[in-house]
């Protein structure tokens, strides 16, 4: 947990993704602060340009880590992509499949978790299963500590996606 960004999901998305390249790929050298991981959490926040009660963007999220990894002078990704709606081409299930497949976790902006579409929320994904009744994405989600989180991919109900990859 991140002490003051609990609730604030894209600061929460981006730590758990410097987390899976740190602790599952071994990429060192992506923490500002890497003995305080809630100061490291905040100098992230600054760079997303992170606003207390309104939360960021996607594409702030994106440039905002891309800027953190830059001003902190921390292992500079390899590369990144960031795709939404309005990208051309927009992002697809194919996309998504082909980038989890490769081993790279995905920030995701979505309304999937907010039924009255009021607030999007940020998730990490980290797999996927095709089943009889949809395509799911396995998240790693900030509100819940499940080891089995899932989403049902839609389309209509997702914002942007991006990736930084350090392979």
């Amino acid at each position: 947990a991140f002490s003051e960004f609990d609730q604030n999901c894209s600061i929460v998305c981006g730590m758990n993704l410097l987390r899976y390249w740190k602790e599952q790929r071994g990429i060192t050298n992506l923490y500002s602060s890497p003995y305080n991981i809630n100061a490291t959490a905040a100098q992230l926040a600054v760079q997303i340009k992170f606003v207390n009660g309104e939360g960021a963007s996607a594409l702030d999220a994106w440039s905002g880590m891309r800027s953190y990894l830059s001003v902190y002078k921390l292992n500079q990704e390899k590369g990144s992509d960031y795709i939404s709606k309005t990208t051309n081409p927009p992002f697809s299930w194919n996309w998504i499949t082909t980038v989890i497949k490769g081993g790279i976790p995905i920030y995701i902006g979505t309304y999937a978790f907010d039924s009255q579409k009021k607030e999007p929320h940020a998730v990490l994904g980290i797999g996927y299963q095709n089943c009889s009744d949809g395509n799911w994405i396995r998240v790693a989600n900030g509100y819940s500590t499940s080891l089995s989180n899932f989403f049902k991919y839609t389309y209509r109900d997702e914002i942007a996606m991006f990736y930084l990859r350090w392979v």
